[in-house]
């Protein structure tokens, strides 16, 4: 079983990710949580390359990609060892982060430079993405509570991140999802879990 927690920074999936690991474990299941990107030394690395501002955009994204092949077999090792397996992020993160926040990046990019680019890592992610045929989540729930932006934010609303979000889910998840959008629904994934029938042996 996969399970995949997606959202912005400070909604919440890493305390959820835990919390649900540490009540499977209680009732004895086999699991696992993958930390995304940091779960290996690549992942670390691009995660700390990505804080520095003057990287290029696009060659990032291009080292996200090759960290997705790595996650890919990641995941796959891991669908065989445990029973259950949950995503503190998966490669809906790499669309959001480095595909479609070109439109609300500051800078002085004009429309149609940011949708240039918007549309060259789209079709390199989308290439990656068909090779390696990553597993697809059993669900996926998507964190959308509002955050407070920080001062060195790179965005031109921190809350058009969590629109971005949603707006992504549509246009690249083929597999059930769902959006929580404030905290007593992030309070009760346990039951929407109960609800989709993944955990109905569980007390």
């Amino acid at each position: 079983m996969l399970i995949a927690f997606e959202g912005p920074d400070g909604t919440g999936k890493t305390t959820i990710c835990d919390n649900i690991i540490s009540f499977l474990k209680e009732n004895e299941k086999k699991c696992v949580c993958i930390k995304s990107p940091s779960h290996t030394e690549l992942g670390n690395t691009i995660l700390k390359m990505s804080r520095k501002k003057e990287i290029n955009k696009l060659s990032l994204m291009m080292l996200y990609a090759a960290y997705t092949v790595e996650l890919t077999e990641h995941v796959n090792n891991a669908l065989k060892r445990y029973e259950i397996v949950l995503l503190d992020r998966y490669y809906l993160s790499n669309y959001m982060y480095n595909v479609f926040c070109e439109n609300i990046y500051k800078g002085n990019k004009s429309e149609q430079d940011k949708n240039y680019m918007l549309n060259v890592k789209k079709n390199i992610l989308d290439t990656v993405i068909s090779s390696v045929k990553p597993k697809k989540p059993d669900i996926t729930f998507i964190f959308t509570v509002p955050i407070v932006a920080k001062k060195d934010d790179i965005y031109l609303n921190i809350n058009d991140i969590v629109q971005n979000y949603i707006h992504v889910a549509k246009n690249v998840i083929d597999s059930p999802y769902r959006i929580l959008s404030n905290a007593k629904e992030i309070t009760d994934v346990k039951e929407f879990l109960k609800e989709y029938g993944i955990f109905h042996d569980v007390s």
